[in-house]
C-alpha cells in the first residue's frame, strides 16, 4: 500500500485487533513475505507498508525497515532492520501472544 496517509494508519489502529505497520523507503521481496503473512493473522488483522518519507519521518524511524506491532489499539513492540523470515515470525508471535 503506497501514500498511505496518517489519518488512515490511525484508523487502521482503531478498527482492527492486530496492525503491523512495516517502514520502509522502497517495495521489495520483502514485502512479499508480509503478504503471506496475512494468512496467519485473524480476519480483523491489518498489515500496512508506509514508504511515504514523510510519515516515516513523523514516526522518527530511524532504521529501514521498522516494523511496530499493533494490538488492541495498543503498540505492543517493534523489529528494526531486516531479519531472517523465522526470527520475525518467532518475534511477532510473541509479541502477539502476550
Amino acid at each position: 500500500m503506497n501514500n498511505i496517509k496518517d489519518e488512515e494508519i490511525d484508523e487502521y489502529i482503531k478498527k482492527s485487533d492486530i496492525v503491523l505497520l512495516k517502514f520502509d523507503n522502497l517495495e521489495s521481496k520483502y514485502n512479499e513475505f508480509f503478504d503471506s503473512l496475512k494468512t496467519n493473522l485473524s480476519s480483523n488483522s491489518k498489515i500496512v507498508n508506509v514508504t511515504d518519507q514523510e510519515i516515516i519521518d513523523f514516526y522518527e524511524i530511524d532504521v529501514i525497515p521498522t516494523i511496530y506491532i499493533y494490538k488492541n489499539k495498543n503498540l505492543m513492540g517493534t523489529i528494526a532492520g531486516f531479519q531472517t523470515k523465522s526470527s520475525i515470525v518467532k518475534r511477532i508471535s510473541d509479541i502477539i501472544e502476550n
